[in-house]
């Protein structure tokens, strides 16, 4: 009531479905309204909005005050699970707040409540025919969740409502189904955008039939639109009124021809594609938020058997335009009824790539599952028959339900092909109601990595995946990261399983991940935690084997060190396609699919120890240091070392001209601060070779490229590197820009005069702005050359002398201080200099007695007029002029005193 269904095509929704779940012990009954959605604000495409639910009048009178307050409901935002958001701000309802056919424009028989938000907009107490209890917080955090719900299966609106349970019993509330009562919901638009409507009955005397592929035609009697091209989707056209309404909308199209056209912007046609009946009498609407100016009226042509039919469409006593609230497109749900859709979910097992079977529960007895798969194929199949409901988790929640498996149904085959992060989708329908399917839920297939330990020993405390614990009444059916953990034996391999990505595979920007990432999250985004996240970590421990020593993961069982060390590391989706090669594997390794990889070992190596370059500020020196490859572990103290490039044959070739020494803290480097380019190549990767007395080489875990690329200059206008002198040529600003490619600026310094000026970079990024105006900058009336350079994080440089040219020859003119009342000041200029004194008084010019200087120094001045003492006055202003062979300076005084 008061509310049209959406002209604008909303985005911000796909889907949403309702459903109820009955709380018998806590005395509550939870309405969900479980949305599809992108992310949201407090507003929806400019618009702001209210959460309305309507509902039965008998289910108003098991409502019972939860306290003192007075609350019979609470609306808040939840998670996937139905769990409260933790930053949640519900919203009470009295039975005060109730809106019914007495106090609202409900019709009898019908009770309904209403919320929205006054943080921001316009709606009241009093919006679309229903009274509104309204809150302070934001829409977000009070009815309806600002997150998306991209690969989870929604996120709900809960409405609880809390009950006279001893009333329950008498109104049919069953505490399994619930299907007696009704809800109605929807979200409501404060409706600031304007649409205008047109309306008009069949008044042909006679039914009209239409025929499949039926042309409608829509033609405007003036009013034309100036662009009929665009947003044809904010057009509708709705036979009949009520709940038995049929709405036309999407199919319409602009036939009025080019812009000098008489049609133009007035003529539309609607294709109907499968054909219907208009009854005699039947109501007709015309509504769109897509006009200039409104028509006066709109006629349409249909199609019948018996000829073209044409009925005028005219617009209500109050006009064409209306502001009518507006229901949102694809949002309104009726939860209850013995039509429903099945709002239950199902819940499935975790899946691999090498599982051969799809196994899970639901709430339906004999239910019908459908399962959606990658490649855009299903499979559906119902459930073995089960005489009874057995206790069970389905998608957190203790419920009675019924298993189900793929195995053994006619026609089942695995998907071909899948990888790790591909998506199955799955909704279950109940079949003993007449009911739609369940919303679609997904799973992310996953994948096992094996640690064959290749002969060695693990202790069976590193925990590993061997299956699932058997169900109990504390471990029912379907209870999330059940795994048993413990190894048969310290030989055993250790199985792991690969960490999800946040995205799916083949989603735009999807890259393969290895056991390290970001975030380690479950099939619904949250964060794992205890054992489950332990067994989606890399296999950090180390296996032990008589007379040899661990070096690492493989891909394929290798023999020797020198096949070992000639290994390249597994680090990209197309080393991991290629399974004909071995790799080395560890944790930042791709993995696709399940793969077993394999410990090596080989005799006594020398400790690893890895490269990182850095400089030395204080020196001036850039170093690749020698640095264990584990904080606080020393480094060998009779090791020799060698920086190394590797090379595609997997041996490895010195850097020239380098050899190790050590900084003043003792720490071993090799210098590199005069390595020339033709020495290194800055892409390549560069390792530390380190040897101990009787131990084989060992080589970095993790190299590093070395970098001497200097920071640039900026190249854009304006932003050059330069010196900028003022106007007397005294002193100069130093401004300009530089970027780094690879590490952040650390520092800029100025050298002139004979000192150093340093700037430090405060910024965290890779670009540097210098703004220098310093007394050392001092430039008094000289040629002098400013060296800039400026220095990246590695200690390289970007270096530019910037010249300015000196005046010819500098008057240095100086006023000392002025006192009223006094006739004498004090002027400093060059030896002959013909000084000029103009005095400026009352805003009148008064010209005094020229002087010429004495010496280089200030000198005292009694300043005459035509001969005649002349006394200064506070507020005057004194101009000087010094001459002297062609060349002038100039400077101005107030009398401040």
């Amino acid at each position: 009531m008061n509310t049209v269904e959406d002209y604008n095509r909303d985005l911000q929704f796909y889907a949403a479905n309702s459903y109820a779940k009955y709380n018998e012990a806590g005395g509550y009954l939870d309405v969900f309204h479980k949305q599809s959605k992108l992310n949201s604000t407090d507003n929806i495409g400019g618009e702001y909005f209210a959460f309305r639910q309507v509902f039965n009048e008998k289910f108003a009178e098991v409502l019972k005050p939860q306290d003192e307050s007075g609350t019979v409901a609470e609306v808040f935002p939840a998670n996937q699970q139905g769990d409260m958001w933790k930053n949640a701000s519900p919203i009470q309802i009295t039975k005060a707040d109730l809106n019914d056919s007495n106090n609202s424009e409900l019709n009898p028989g019908f009770v309904g409540i209403q919320v929205a938000s006054n943080a921001k907009g316009n709606i009241g107490q009093n919006f679309a025919g229903l009274k509104t209890v309204l809150t302070t917080a934001v829409p977000q955090n009070s009815y309806l969740n600002g997150a998306t719900t991209e690969f989870n299966s929604g996120l709900p609106t809960i409405t609880r409502y809390y009950i006279d349970k001893d009333k329950v019993a008498e109104k049919g509330l069953k505490t399994d189904d619930l299907a007696s009562f009704d809800f109605y919901s929807t979200f409501i638009l404060d409706s600031t955008k304007k649409f205008i409507e047109y309306m008009a009955t069949n008044d042909t005397g006679s039914d009209i039939v239409l025929e499949p592929n039926s042309i409608l035609g829509l033609t405007y009697a003036d009013g034309k639109t100036s662009t009929p091209n665009q947003k044809l989707y904010e057009y509708s056209l709705t036979f009949g009124e009520g709940p038995y309404s049929i709405e036309l909308r999407s199919n319409f199209k602009h036939v009025g021809g080019g812009p000098l056209q008489p049609g133009h912007g007035r003529e539309y046609e609607y294709n109907l594609i499968p054909g219907m009946t208009i009854k005699s009498g039947e109501k007709i609407t015309f509504r769109t938020m897509k006009y200039d100016t409104p028509p006066s009226k709109v006629t349409l042509t249909l199609p019948s058997k018996d000829g073209n039919k044409t009925i005028d469409l005219l617009p209500g006593a109050d006009g064409a335009e209306k502001t009518t609230p507006r229901r949102l497109n694809y949002i309104t749900t009726y939860a209850g009824g013995s039509a429903t859709q099945s709002g239950v979910n199902p819940d499935i097992d975790e899946l691999f790539t090498d599982s051969q079977n799809i196994t899970g529960r639901t709430r339906y007895v004999g239910a019908k599952i459908k399962l959606f798969y990658p490649d855009n194929t299903d499979y559906e199949f119902t459930i073995a028959d089960q005489k009874t409901r057995t206790k069970m988790n389905v998608n957190g929640a203790d419920v009675n339900g019924y298993t189900f498996t793929t195995e053994g149904k006619t026609g089942f085959a695995m998907p071909t092909e899948l990888v790790k992060d591909s998506v199955i989708g799955i909704t279950n329908t109940d079949v003993k109601k007449a009911s739609t399917p369940s919303e679609k839920v997904f799973e992310k297939v996953q994948a096992k990595v094996t640690f064959d330990l290749n002969g060695g020993k693990l202790a069976t405390t590193v925990k590993s995946f061997e299956g699932y614990k058997a169900n109990d009444a504390t471990n029912l059916p379907g209870t999330e990261f059940a795994y048993n953990l413990k190894r048969a034996n310290d030989t055993a391999p250790v199985v792991r399983i690969a960490p999800m990505n946040e995205k799916a595979a083949g989603e735009k920007g999807y890259t393969p991940n290895g056991f390290k990432v970001d975030k380690y999250i479950d099939h619904n985004g949250d964060a794992l935690k205890d054992d489950a996240l332990e067994l989606r970590k890399f296999v950090s421990d180390k296996p032990t084997k008589d007379g040899v020593v661990f070096y690492g993961w493989t891909t394929k069982k290798v023999n020797t060190v020198d096949e070992y060390n000639k290994l390249e590391e597994l680090k990209t989706e197309a080393q991991a396609k290629d399974i004909t090669k071995t790799y080395k594997f560890t944790e930042n390794s791709p993995i696709l699919s399940e793969m077993t990889v394999y410990a090596f070992y080989g005799p006594v190596k020398s400790q690893v120890t890895n490269p990182k370059q850095t400089y030395d500020e204080a020196n001036d020196k850039q170093y690749v240091e020698i640095t264990p490859t584990e904080e606080g572990k020393s480094l060998p103290t009779d090791a020799t070392y060698k920086l190394v490039k590797k090379n595609e044959d997997g041996t490895y070739t010195e850097v020239e001209g380098l050899t190790q020494t050590t900084k003043e803290d003792g720490t071993p480097v090799f210098d590199i601060t005069d390595l020339p380019s033709d020495k290194f190549d800055p892409e390549a990767d560069y390792y530390i070779e380190t040897t101990e007395p009787g131990k084989t080489p060992s080589y970095s875990d993790n190299p590093v490229k070395i970098d001497k690329q200097k920071p640039v200059e900026s190249t854009t206008q304006g932003e050059e590197l330069k010196a900028t002198p003022d106007l007397f040529k005294y002193m100069v600003k130093i401004t300009g820009k530089a970027k780094d490619a690879d590490h952040k600026i650390l520092k800029a310094t100025v050298e002139a005069n004979g000192k150093t000026v340093a700037v430090k970079a405060t910024t965290d990024d890779t670009n540097f702005t210098i703004e220098l105006n310093d007394d050392t900058l001092k430039q008094l009336g000289e040629a002098v050359s400013y060296k800039v350079t400026i220095y990246d994080e590695m200690g390289n440089k970007l270096e530019k002398t910037l010249t300015v040219q000196a005046v010819e020859k500098d008057l240095r003119l100086e006023i000392g201080d002025l006192v009223s009342g006094e006739s004498q000041i004090f002027l400093k200029s060059k030896t002959d200099a013909t000084l000029t004194i103009r005095l400026i008084r009352s805003r009148q010019v008064i010209n005094l007695d020229n002087y010429t200087a004495k010496s280089d120094d200030f000198e005292a001045i009694n300043l005459k007029q035509n001969g005649t003492e002349f006394k200064l006055e506070k507020g005057d202003r004194i101009i000087v002029d010094s001459k002297l062979e062609g060349y002038k300076d100039a400077r101005i005084m107030r009398v401040a005193k």
